[in-house]
């Protein structure tokens, strides 16, 4: 079977997960706020949000991906995905070294694990964003 025929069910599966509307971080970051009475509290509520937040994105980009592969596959112009999947990898770098950055800005003040899950979920909101409006 080809790698095409392979993702479709995929796809069906990741579809909902890549059309629901994201939130927005700060509804996110608020929302875990007005939950947690604790530090502890609200930094595992961030951890779920950030793990949601990353399932969707990587629907997002598996969708995607699946979509310009058959782009390819129709015009048969490879260089689509190849550049897909090259600016992928290097906007994780930029989301890891971006967050990484304001850990290492907010370690005096205590919140600095806290800063570093909101910036990815902001992050990969951003890019979540972005794709929504490239596939239009």
């Amino acid at each position: 079977m080809s790698k095409l025929h392979l993702a479709i069910p995929i796809m069906l599966l990741l579809a909902p997960l890549a059309s629901q509307a994201a939130p927005s971080a700060k509804d996110i970051e608020t929302s875990c706020k007005n939950a947690s009475t604790r530090s502890v509290t609200y930094s595992m509520c961030l951890d779920e949000k950030l793990k949601t937040t990353q399932t969707s994105y990587d629907a997002w980009i598996q969708s995607r991906e699946i979509e310009l592969e058959k782009v390819a596959k129709d015009t048969g112009r490879e260089s689509i995905i190849y550049e897909f999947k090259k600016s992928n990898d290097f906007y994780k770098q930029f989301i890891e070294s971006q967050c990484r950055r304001v850990f290492f800005e907010n370690q005096s003040k205590g919140n600095a694990a806290d800063r570093y899950r909101v910036c990815k979920i902001r992050q990969m909101l951003s890019r979540i964003e972005q794709m929504e409006q490239e596939a239009e």
